[in-house]
């Protein structure tokens, strides 16, 4: 990984957005903390506004936009944006962030209306989208392609695919949510054929989706971000998460409580383990390549003590506040948080006329 290249790519499609942007109408859909209303959420005290932006970080996004001449809008609920394109009022690019509700597949809403009316926007596409929301699908598919991940088991309706192992730790999650969403400090157990069961049939009633379990990972655990285009890949420096100044976990994992609340610190990984940066990079463009994404997304993994890999979550809708790894990653290049937006606009602007799928 060179960082002075990637610091030159990185300005490359920031000259790009602020050459193209000004004077342009950009739409943002997104679920703001406190402004998005009357979304379904879970009755049991883990929520949905883990996936939300919060008002700071919408509000200071605008300002960078608007001070580079950037028309913008703000929709906080994705039938007002609906309602304005029926209008035919269409932006010139959509950022989709964080849409609201439970529904499964909801990622892919928002991006299938795009390339269907050819309104380009900035994350990946909704066949991308619908992939990765279910997590057991994308990893049968990394393990079929060579790219390693943890042992994986489905249990769906109230049966399992394929059982767990007895006596393997594992730890029981939700198949298609994120941020944690489900996650608590009894959900890493050692399978047994029963505790295990009753768990995994309680999660199950309770979240009404497919549960996984998957072998625990005893290691580093480090997050990838990436962004691409028709013309190439870029991944950022990969960025460790460290919780009380604690690198290598091996016992502890991050659960709803401590994501919600950001309890954790980051570092720049390949200062602790260079050449397994770069297998994460390797990795990384292969995915990219694999899937044929264009737009930003993230690959979280675990790296045990035999400087083994194991990709256990992607995420297409990664956070991109002061707090996010895409922050530390981009600066750790050079770049501020409000530089992020211009990027990942510059990096729309090339998009690949394959997405306007129904012309």
């Amino acid at each position: 990984m060179d960082k002075q290249i990637l610091h030159k790519q990185m300005m490359e499609l920031m000259t790009l957005y602020k050459k193209t942007m000004p004077g342009k109408y950009l739409a943002i859909v997104a679920s703001i903390d406190g402004m998005t209303t009357n979304y379904s959420n879970y009755d049991n005290g883990d929520s949905v506004i883990t996936c939300f932006m919060s008002q700071k970080e919408i509000e200071s996004k605008i300002v960078v936009l608007q001070n580079d001449g950037v028309y913008v809008e703000l929709f906080t609920d994705a039938l007002d944006f609906v309602r304005s394109i029926s209008n035919k009022n269409i932006p010139f690019i959509v950022h989709e962030s964080s849409p609201k509700g439970i529904g499964r597949g909801r990622d892919a809403l928002l991006p299938s209306l795009c390339d269907c009316m050819l309104i380009n926007h900035m994350g990946p596409d909704a066949a991308t989208n619908a992939i990765f929301t279910s997590k057991y699908n994308w990893i049968s598919t990394f393990a079929s392609n060579n790219i390693p991940v943890p042992k994986t088991f489905l249990y769906s309706k109230n049966k399992w695919l394929n059982k767990p192992i007895l006596g393997e730790k594992v730890i029981l999650k939700l198949n298609n949510e994120c941020a944690s969403i489900g996650l608590s400090k009894d959900s890493v157990m050692v399978y047994d054929g029963v505790n295990c069961d009753m768990f995994a049939k309680k999660l199950y009633s309770t979240y009404s989706q497919p549960i996984l379990a998957q072998q625990f990972i005893s290691g580093y655990e480090v997050e990838i971000p990436i962004i691409a285009n028709k013309n190439a890949t870029y991944v950022l420096p990969p960025i460790g998460l460290a919780y009380k100044s604690k690198k290598f976990f091996e016992n502890e994992f991050f659960d709803y409580n401590e994501i919600f609340d950001y309890n954790y610190s980051l570092y720049e990984f390949s200062e602790v383990a260079p050449k397994i940066a770069e297998q994460l990079i390797f990795y990384a463009e292969k995915v990219a390549t694999m899937f044929d994404i264009e737009g930003y997304f993230r690959m979280d993994c675990r790296i045990d003590n035999e400087e083994k890999i194991f990709y256990f979550d992607i995420n297409n809708d990664p956070d991109l506040s002061v707090g996010s790894s895409y922050n530390k990653a981009f600066e750790i290049l050079g770049f501020k948080n409000e530089d992020i937006i211009k990027v990942l606009l510059g990096n729309a602007l090339l998009r690949s006329p394959k997405f306007n799928i129904c012309k």
